[in-house]
């Protein structure tokens, strides 16, 4: 401002000098003057309404920036208290998890060791079958060939086909000495033993 009032002023001295036969000194003072206050009004009004306007635009932004970072403070403890959910909910899927991995574990060796009693009793029940299958073969070949041979045979005293050296010599006596007296014929025409 002081450097507009000095270059005014310079320029007032220069007009007066070259308008003095014209006018009166005094009177063109009070022109200069005069156009000096138009001009400063001017710019006073022009630096007025700058200001006012940078005043308004720093009052708006200030508005924004400060609902924005009230914003984000919200937007940031929201997002913190989600982080202590989820590292809560980590912790607690982990362990579930842990629990799972064990169980899962336990559950494989458990079909393996179920695959193993399977294989081992699918190989003892074949065994098995193979000798009931093979002891029926047996059998019905054995009444094949005793139908095929359909005749009456006589039989030994059943008790006496017993092996002599399987009983003492006292007992066959006894035992003969039984049958003698009770008569071994009722048992005579029956198949097979009694012992």
């Amino acid at each position: 401002m002081k450097c507009r009032v000095t270059k005014v002023a310079a320029f007032l001295l220069g007009v007066v000098s070259s308008v003095a036969d014209q006018v009166s000194p005094v009177q063109k003072v009070i022109e200069l003057l005069d156009g000096m206050k138009e001009k400063g009004e001017q710019e006073m009004q022009a630096d007025q309404t700058q200001h006012n306007e940078q005043t308004k635009f720093c009052e708006e932004t200030l508005r924004d920036k400060g609902r924005a970072m009230e914003e984000a403070g919200d937007k940031i403890e929201q997002l913190n208290a989600d982080i202590a959910k989820f590292e809560s909910s980590i912790k607690t899927f982990s362990t579930q998890l842990a629990g799972y991995s064990h169980d899962i574990n336990t559950d494989t060796k458990d079909v393996e060791d179920a695959n193993a009693l399977r294989a081992q009793e699918k190989s003892d029940y074949d065994l098995t079958h193979k000798d009931y299958t093979d002891s029926i073969n047996s059998i019905g070949l054995a009444l094949t060939k005793l139908q095929q041979q359909s005749h009456d045979r006589e039989q030994a005293d059943p008790l006496l086909q017993i092996s002599e050296s399987a009983k003492p010599q006292e007992a066959t006596r006894a035992l003969a000495a039984f049958f003698a007296e009770r008569g071994s014929a009722c048992c005579r025409g029956t198949k097979g033993s009694w012992l």
